[in-house]
């Protein structure tokens, strides 16, 4: 997605929308699944880095990411 025109009024009420659906389907996510989507996606950090930081095996990590992401997507459609 690219960032809208402030030209553009509908394309940034779009984008504010979509920013706020975004955060509240995180919001919504058990603690960890939380945790591990906030310092993978606002953080910028690698699996790996995760794991050592919560103190996790880095494939439980991953099963916990991938699970979030499932769930924010069934979120995000309905």
């Amino acid at each position: 997605m690219t960032i809208p025109d402030i030209d553009d009024p509908l394309a940034a009420l779009l984008r504010i929308e979509a920013t706020e659906r975004i955060r509240d389907a995180v919001a919504d996510l058990p603690r960890t699944m939380r945790t591990i989507v906030f310092l993978r996606y606002y953080e910028d950090r690698a699996l790996s880095e995760i794991a050592l930081t919560i103190e996790m095996c880095e494939q439980h990590v991953e099963r916990i990411h991938d699970a979030a992401i499932r769930k924010m997507r069934e979120a995000l459609l309905n």
